[in-house]
């Protein structure tokens, strides 16, 4: 849903693409926000929630576009120039998804938060026992793999 609401935006209602881009990552974070409360109020895991709410979302997506493809995208636009061209020899998918990886290393290696993520993954009970609140770092990890999904590229 998140991916396509982008395209959905510039195609349908002439929204920048710059614009539409941000939209579509603030969605996906709301989104994964959304997965990420469920897994904390029902204590159920984040995949079986993800299973479940990709369902719904895609549901959704097929409402907004009205079952449809989604194409004709202004392809001149610096937008477009800029994350679908290639910088020494890769693409700018490829680039995104390289300085997603980074980041999210050093956000979950060197960082407290990760450690924590790490700990309540490992064993939720054994996490909590110690004084990790595990319910507010289930409902944050979602939205920061949501929000890397919803690359621009």
């Amino acid at each position: 849903m998140a991916s396509s609401l982008p395209a959905l935006l510039i195609k349908f209602y002439h929204v920048d693409p710059w614009i539409a881009t941000a939209l579509g990552l603030i969605a996906g974070t709301v989104l994964g926000g959304i997965n990420g409360v469920l897994t904390s109020l029902l204590k159920v895991p984040l995949i079986i929630v993800s299973l479940g709410t990709l369902s719904a979302y895609f549901g959704l997506h097929l409402i907004l576009s009205d079952g449809k493809a989604i194409y004709g995208l202004p392809k001149s636009h610096p937008f477009f120039r800029i994350f679908g061209s290639d910088l020494f020899a890769l693409p700018a998918s490829v680039w995104t998804a390289i300085v997603c990886a980074i980041v999210l290393y050093f956000v979950f290696a060197h960082r407290r938060f990760g450690a924590t993520v790490r700990a309540i993954g490992s064993n939720p009970a054994a996490a909590e026992f110690i004084g990790v609140r595990t319910g507010l770092f289930a409902s944050t990890q979602p939205r920061w793999s949501a929000s890397c999904r919803r690359s621009p590229a």
